[in-house]
């Protein structure tokens, strides 16, 4: 006699909001707030562990004749290696460094490690210096994979898309967070990273340093419509907080005071 099974009962929604969360990805496991005030606008309030981030740089100017200059965001990424540490549960976890020497080396200053925290950021950073790109991309796919680190900032310059591809197979297997520092011009290069952040140089009425922080794009869940994409922040010197600046084109130059966060 021939059996025969029966259908599987089909899930039945009550409501649209169930439906539409039913068809959302699943949230992160791990999430890495920044703490600058902006996550309120990321789709998880953070940036997902076992992702690649990428970190567009600061233009510099160049004298030399058709040149190119740029700085990587060391400050934004140093906050965000902190952070990291301090949600690791991994007491021996850390934190690898891939750059290349040279005027835009990611590698940062001791004194940026500084802050609050209960581990040393210093003491758990270990520096790869590798000079060209498919060095690079073999260095940070080796750390990734390696499971020792609970995050990994590199240098991504001349990385393509069949390069972040790999990257983003190694952060999902190992769960680890991956910070890719890029040149400004490369913002249209094709590339696997789940967010891609653009750091430029703002004007300031005062002697504060101030950066805009664009999102260029976020794969899979979207932030609303209504959420913010454009940050300026001010960095105080003295006491090395930032400041959420208003939107002046909503604000017609009103100067009012933001939230200051510790970063670096």
């Amino acid at each position: 006699m021939v059996g025969f099974q029966s259908e599987s009962p089909k899930p039945c929604f009550s409501s649209l909001s169930e439906l539409r969360a039913a068809c959302l990805p699943a949230r992160p496991a791990r999430v890495l707030p920044t703490g600058l005030g902006l996550d309120q606008d990321l789709p998880h309030a953070g940036l997902a562990f076992g992702k690649v981030h990428e970190w567009l740089g600061v233009l510099e100017p160049d004298e030399t004749p058709g040149g190119k200059r740029w700085s990587p965001p060391l400050t934004l990424l140093t906050h965000l290696v902190r952070g990291a540490l301090e949600r690791a549960d991994n007491a021996q976890a850390r934190v690898l460094w891939i750059t290349r020497r040279g005027a835009a080396s990611l590698t940062p200053f001791p004194a940026s490690f500084a802050g609050e925290g209960a581990r040393d950021a210093l003491a758990c950073s270990i520096f790869v210096y590798a000079p060209l790109p498919e060095q690079r991309l073999w260095a940070i796919d080796l750390a990734l994979r390696s499971r020792a680190a609970t995050a990994v900032v590199a240098d991504g310059t001349g990385l393509d898309l069949a390069a972040t591809r790999r990257l983003q197979l190694a952060a999902e297997a190992s769960g680890a967070i991956c910070l890719l520092a890029r040149p400004p011009w490369e913002h249209a290069a094709l590339s696997a990273s789940a967010t891609r952040w653009l750091i430029r140089s703002a004007v300031s009425p005062s002697h504060s340093r101030r950066w805009t922080v664009s999102l260029l794009r976020c794969k899979g869940t979207q932030p609303a419509p209504e959420a913010t994409r454009l940050w300026t922040l001010e960095r105080d010197h003295a006491t090395r907080t930032f400041a959420l600046v208003p939107d002046v084109r909503e604000r017609s130059g009103e100067a009012a005071p933001g939230t200051r966060h510790r970063w670096g």
